[in-house]
């Protein structure tokens, strides 16, 4: 429904209306509120003015979270966006805040001190910046936000009571169907067992065995999405919702600790729930590898490979060094291997390397410890030039920053742009600590840097952890490690 101005030489009104849940939308909330602002402009003769009109639907009054909406109408106010006298109607005051009585009387009073006035249609009150100094308006307005946050924390006392009983229950060993938040493969509760879609529930487990075999995220959503073609109904290798699959759908199963058969609800944690699909350690081992990814660049359209050198090792042409992995048959067998390869020339951009020239990872990290062993100090330089000295520089830039500070604080004492000052020495102190900030870490870097030549001799610690662990670069030996652990 459009609406139109109320014409009138009076003040000028506009409508705030507010419920908490969407649901409500359904119902009569909007339509009984929407008329209001209108038929009390007529009966006061205000001018009723819709573009000032603010909503705040489906927003809960009670933890606050339409308070961001309310003060951008005080910022109007105060800017002359809004004019000064300008009267925000509501249904009744509880609309506007069910916050504790100390918080909600903070609200009002923002409100009215910025220049708008409120109207309450329930009760016929009219609230302005005078009525703060009003003790029966006062008291008034304080038993109404008393009760309207009285009100809700009961219904959410009653909600948390009953939320808490759920919980209590299912640590019991009850079993309770918590709708969205159950694995997709959880369908239910029939005579006290869990109802289960046997064919989703041997998805994830082969999603889970994939990736410890050394699938990527991308390839495993690659294969799935060849065996299913989204759109053209569900099966039991397409997603809940329809959609393909992706990495970061693969991501999200492989990283829900529910699959252990742990549950968390609400922050609760319910141990021991539901049906195991993956074991512990095949869970911290997955976990593991997720975090070695992230922290890897490079990777391959065949499985992700853990590598010494990915985003370190550079080709002679200066293109990064890729690793490669290479999956065939032999006599039955499954064989496979990782290489090295210079991004340019398997673009035919190199002109040192054809496009089928590889390195095997293995001789290229073997031959790094060679060289290492036999002279650490070639491979980072017996001499190094010492890091240029910045301190005196940003010594300086503190300085320029502290005076403007000072100056600042002069021009606040004379009340002059109070706001723009206050802003400019707000920006100065985030540039002092900046400034600090840099100067310890350039401090550090110059002194590590600098005492690198005397700690040569520790390399050979560094090539007895190499040799050590040179095996657990392969993915088998990472997952050991991680279940290990």
């Amino acid at each position: 429904m459009k609406e139109t101005p109320v014409e009138s030489n009076g003040k000028l009104c506009f409508s705030y209306i507010r419920f908490s849940s969407k649901k409500q939308e359904l119902g009569s909330s909007l339509e009984r509120q929407e008329p209001i602002a209108a038929k009390v402009a007529k009966e006061k003769g205000w001018r009723y003015e819709p573009k000032f009109n603010a909503k705040s639907l489906g927003v809960s009054a009670y933890k606050g979270d339409n308070k961001k909406t309310l003060e951008s109408i005080c910022d109007a106010a105060k800017q002359g966006l809004i004019p000064q006298g300008s009267v925000m109607v509501l249904e009744a005051l509880d609309r506007a805040t069910r916050l504790t009585l100390d918080d909600a009387q903070d609200l009002i009073k923002k409100i009215l001190r910025s220049g708008i006035e409120i109207y309450t249609d329930n009760n016929k009150r009219h609230l302005t910046k005078e009525s703060l100094n009003d003790v029966t308006a006062v008291i008034i307005t304080a038993v109404e936000l008393d009760a309207a946050f009285q009100y809700s924390n009961k219904l959410s006392n009653r909600s948390t009571g009953g939320f808490k009983k759920l919980v209590q229950d299912a640590q019991k060993g009850k079993r309770i169907y918590f709708g969205g938040s159950m694995p997709t493969y959880i369908k239910g509760v029939e005579n006290g067992e869990w109802v289960e879609d046997l064919k989703r529930k041997n998805l994830v487990k082969t999603i889970f065995q994939d990736y410890l075999n050394g699938k990527s995220k991308s390839a495993i959503a690659r294969d799935l999405n060849e065996k299913f073609i989204a759109g053209k109904g569900k099966s039991s290798l397409g997603r809940n919702d329809g959609k393909q699959w992706s990495g970061t759908s693969i991501f999200m199963i492989l990283t829900n600790e529910a699959y252990t058969g742990d549950f968390t609800y609400k922050g609760i944690k319910i141990e021991k729930y539901l049906p195991v699909l993956v074991s512990k350690s095949d869970f911290r081992a997955v976990q593991y590898l997720l975090k070695q990814n992230t922290k890897r660049r490079g990777g391959s359209t065949k499985g992700d490979v853990i590598s010494l050198f990915v985003g370190v090792g550079k080709c002679v042409c200066g293109a990064s060094l890729l690793c490669r992995k290479s999956e065939y048959d032999y006599k039955g067998k499954a064989i496979s291997h990782s290489y090295y390869q210079c991004n340019a020339a398997r673009l035919n951009g190199c002109k040192n390397m054809s496009k089928g020239f590889t390195i095997k990872d293995g001789d290229l990290e073997t031959d790094f410890i060679m060289r290492l062993k036999k002279s650490p100090k070639e491979l980072i330089g017996e001499s190094q030039k010492p890091m240029k000295d910045n301190s005196n520089i940003i010594k300086g830039q503190i300085a320029e920053q502290q005076t403007i500070i000072e100056n600042a604080a002069k021009l606040l004492k004379k009340n002059v742009a109070v706001e723009t000052i206050a802003k400019m020495m707000d920006e100065a102190t985030a540039e002092i600590q900046r400034l600090e900030s840099q100067w310890q870490s350039e401090t550090a870097a110059r002194l590590n840097h600098d005492n690198s030549s005397t700690n040569i001799e520790s390399l050979s610690e560094v090539i007895k952890i190499a040799e050590k662990t040179h095996d657990d670069f392969e993915l088998g030996a990472k997952r050991v490690m991680a279940c290990a652990g």
